[in-house]
């Protein structure tokens, strides 16, 4: 962020940054108005002495700190807009308490009232906190703090000469407070209306959030309630059609409910995040009404229960793993992301899934996030046969032609284009586009060493190459997607092997003695890496997506050396 974008007024951030230091000065200004109007103060009240004023400045700051713990936690409640609006309106009571007192108590008990206004300086950092994004924070921050403190400032330099020239008498330093204060009140109302907590549509530092479960008797009304919510603040929006629903339905902790969904319902998971727990309810209140005119087939509404919310996302996260978990044995989980316009959403769903049909992917999952019309599609593929082969290459070329020439959509949302993808660049970009690609490409890395036929590649069959096996190694561990979900809770991590190498280098070794290949080197090698150094601790099953604990294989195999080891000293014995 540079100084210059200080004066780019448009800008919400930058309006919501000025609009907070300005209520944070006239804070400081009316919390330190005492002081430079204190000898006008000895002057005019009589019965004043310089005593009481030292005391009154022991009050004006007493309550600080606690002040400012407990509007740190309104601010968790109702956020920063509200709560600095209503601290802005508040203190203006005690200061005109002050500024009219005519008594040593009424002065004492306003002063120390008022001092709760330091509190002032952490809702302007929250608010600020929550329209600039991290790397804006620190700059922001020290703006708003650095003119906000120079309230204080001001306030002794201009307070006496208001006093005197804009009221005059022996009086005037009471309505140079007033008037202040009465300033600080029809500020604090201004600030009410005149801007929010934080940008609409984001979940940065909004930590109150609630989740709600739609389901829509087809995928065309739930399609179409997508650009209605993309509308809303909304932070996320999640499909799932009822293959995805059906795929977790017998999971432990699934309700039961979604056992008993029609075929053709499909499900929209909907999150909403504020900075204040009484903004999320309007949020949640705004969303339900905008749609409630579509049919609905089952309705889990908006909960802040984290049971209930993390129930609902569970669904969501389940189905992924759920394919690889009930796959059959030697075939892999592939997984895509493309995009549809949202308006055409429903349209490329209904024609995606009649692909998945035509080419018999009968396990195949859809679900995405549906505001930016990204939908993952997920299914199985067996490589070991050339008819799979062949099967997989007629859906892949459909499936690009229906994205990225029916559609114009995108061939990949949010994940990197890799080789399953790289022959489609062309289709989808356009010969001028993917020739500029090249260019760039070639005159980055003119030897084609970095990351070669990924992205770009000369290959129009590349995606059909030297493609994964998955064969049968063990049924404790044939379940494995190889998704390295299990990596960084092993012990062994860093030292050998994961429970994900471990399971690939016993697949290798299964697949060659198959082939009739010597193992012995290598399961000697295995022997150490992959067997004596697993701490067999279940940690990764805790991680595993699809439950797989590669500790019981190490304990299978330790098991069949121990009675190996046991029959031979047998034999030796009986000799």
């Amino acid at each position: 962020m540079r100084v210059s974008t200080l004066f780019e007024w448009k800008r919400p951030e930058i309006r919501a940054l000025h609009l907070t230091w300005i209520a944070f000065y006239i804070c400081f200004f009316v919390w330190f108005g005492m002081a430079p109007l204190a000898s006008s103060m000895l002057k005019s009240v009589n019965w004043l002495t310089p005593e009481d004023l030292k005391l009154f400045a022991i009050a004006n700051v007493a309550l600080t700190i606690p002040a400012r713990i407990l509007v740190g936690m309104a601010l968790d409640h109702w956020g920063p807009r509200r709560v600095f609006s209503v601290l802005l309106v508040v203190m203006a009571v005690p200061a005109l308490f002050f500024a009219f007192g005519d008594s040593r108590t009424q002065l004492l008990v306003s002063r120390l009232i008022l001092s709760s206004i330091g509190a002032s300086f952490v809702v302007g950092i929250h608010m600020t906190a929550m329209w600039f994004k991290p790397k804006d924070i620190g700059f922001a921050e020290g703006f708003y703090a650095g003119w906000g403190n120079f309230g204080s400032a001001a306030a002794a330099m201009s307070l006496p000469a208001i006093a005197i020239h804009a009221f005059g008498g022996p009086e005037g330093w009471r309505w140079a407070i007033a008037s202040s204060a009465i300033i600080m009140a029809v500020y604090g109302v201004y600030y009410w209306f005149a801007l929010t907590d934080g940008p609409a549509g984001t979940v940065h530092r909004k930590p109150h959030k609630a989740s709600a479960l739609v389901v829509f008797p087809d995928v065309e009304t739930c399609c179409l309630a997508v650009p209605v919510l993309k509308q809303q603040p909304v932070s996320a929006v999640e499909l799932l059609d009822r293959r995805s629903l059906r795929s977790v339905e017998h999971k432990a902790g699934m309700p039961e409910w979604v056992k008993e969904l029609s075929p053709t319902a499909c499900a929209l998971l909907i999150e909403s995040r504020d900075a204040s727990q009484s903004l999320l309810h309007e949020q949640v209140n705004l969303i339900m009404a905008s749609i409630a005119h579509f049919p609905v087939e089952k309705q889990v509404d908006f909960s802040e229960d984290p049971v209930v919310y993390n129930q609902l996302w569970k669904i969501r996260k389940d189905t992924f793993p759920a394919v690889g978990a009930v796959r059959q044995t030697g075939t892999t989980v592939i997984i895509e992301d493309v995009t549809f316009p949202v308006e055409r959403l429903a349209e490329g769903v209904n024609r995606l899934i009649e692909l998945l049909d035509k080419h018999r992917y009968d396990e195949a999952i859809l679900f995405g996030h549906a505001l930016e019309g990204n939908l993952h599609f997920v299914f199985t593929q067996g490589f070991d046969d050339p008819a799979q082969v062949a099967r997989y290459e007629a859906f892949m070329g459909e499936v690009a032609q229906l994205v990225a020439v029916e559609f114009g959509g995108a061939l990949k949302a949010e994940h990197g284009t890799g080789r399953n993808m790289a022959p489609f660049v062309e289709l989808e970009w356009g010969s001028e586009a993917y020739a500029l690609m090249w260019k760039i490409k070639r005159l980055l890395d003119p030897t084609g060493i970095l990351n070669p036929d990924v992205v770009l590649s000369e290959d129009p069959d590349i995606h059909l190459k030297n493609l994964k096996p998955m064969p049968a190694a063990d049924e404790i561990v044939d379940k494995c997607i190889e998704c390295g979900f299990c990596e960084p809770v092993c012990p062994s991590n860093g030292l050998t092997l994961t429970p994900r190498q471990r399971i690939v280098i016993w697949r290798d070794i299964q697949a060659r003695k198959r082939a009739g290949v010597d193992t012995t080197e290598i399961e000697r090698l295995y022997h150490y890496h992959g067997v004596e150094t697993c701490a067999a601790t279940g940690l990764c099953a805790q991680r595993c997506p699809v439950g797989i604990n590669t500790g019981d294989l190490v304990r299978k195999l330790r098991g069949r050396e121990a009675r190996s080891t046991i029959t031979a000293w047998s034999i030796w014995l009986t000799v």
